[in-house]
């Protein structure tokens, strides 16, 4: 342009923690059932449907409270997860016997390669019904893919809003191959494993939650504005924007204790990264939320997770 051209540009308009946004990523599976919010009331149907999947490690005190939430027919124990929820039922309901505790938790299904599944487990739930599919043929995809895969081809869905949110219990902790193989599922939404796509499968890694070990973890979306509204009382203050498999740019927050903006560096895989950071907005009601914007253009191979802290 020349010296006496006028500058077309606009700044983009400022965010705040009200802030309308394309996308709505809540954790009201974290809340007591009379606190989950439909259509922003309390006391109304949970937004979407549930499914839970049941990983090998140690799981979350949240645990049997997702499982009335998401219904037994929409329980998966991903191999030894089999194992964790046999050990954990009876502590999850003292005034029955232990067998009928067992009974009670139940899955739907047990799936994986089932190399970690224990006999006397396997036994157990065979004669209490619950069917095995064994995935041992396929040995490129983890236990946790393998469920993720079933439970969408079950449920007929291929991400995006308004279908079956996955939170998968046990995810995080533990063994650290485990945990970044988890996120590396986020990561890619299941490597398009399910046939969708690399577009569908970019969707479709918005549905997944990972819990364990006192944190949560999401994907957001590749671009636009997304607004967070963590589980009030149960999630955060503690939380991160974290970029994995490469370069996020074009990021904007608010409500957060260290905002990002336009004059801040892209986050990325072996460069910036918002950690250590803490939820500070507020949003309608007084509950928290949060805005992060992904500029058009901003991606440069990486995806960006929320994390935070869960009590």
């Amino acid at each position: 342009a020349g010296m006496c051209d006028s500058d077309t540009r606009t700044s983009p308009p400022p965010l705040s923690p009200a802030s309308p946004a394309d996308t709505t990523l809540s954790s009201w599976f974290l809340e007591k059932e009379e606190k989950t919010r439909g259509n922003g009331a309390a006391g109304t149907a949970p937004p979407r449907s549930l499914s839970l999947i049941i990983l090998n490690h140690d799981l979350p005190p949240v645990t049997p409270a997702l499982f009335a939430r998401a219904g037994r027919a929409r329980v998966v124990a991903a191999d030894g997860g089999a194992n964790r929820l046999y050990e954990a039922a009876p502590g999850w309901a003292p005034h029955l016997s232990p067998a009928d505790a067992r009974a009670a938790f139940a899955p739907a299904v047990i799936v994986g390669d089932l190399d970690s599944l224990s006999p006397a487990v396997a036994s157990f739930y065979a004669g209490a019904g619950v069917p095995v599919l064994d995935c041992s043929a396929d040995q490129d995809s983890t236990d946790l893919e393998k469920a993720v895969t079933y439970v969408r081809k079950k449920e007929g869905v291929g991400g995006g809003d308004g279908g079956v949110l996955i939170v998968a219990a046990g995810a995080l902790g533990g063994r650290l191959d485990h945990s970044l193989a988890a996120l590396n599922a986020l990561f890619s939404g299941c490597c398009g494993r399910d046939g969708g796509g690399a577009a569908a499968s970019a969707a479709a890694a918005c549905d997944l939650v990972l819990l364990g070990d006192g944190n949560l973890a999401r994907a957001l979306p590749a671009a636009g504005t997304v607004a967070i509204e963590p589980a009030h009382g149960v999630e955060g203050p503690a939380c991160g924007l974290v970029a994995l498999g490469g370069v996020v740019a074009g990021v904007r927050t608010a409500g957060l204790a260290w905002e990002l903006s336009d004059a801040s560096p892209p986050l990325a895989w072996g460069g910036l990264q918002s950690t250590s950071n803490a939820v500070v907005g507020v949003g309608q009601g007084g509950r928290p939320r949060v805005v992060v914007e992904v500029g058009a253009g901003g991606g440069g191979g990486g995806r960006l997770l929320w994390v935070s802290e869960c009590r």
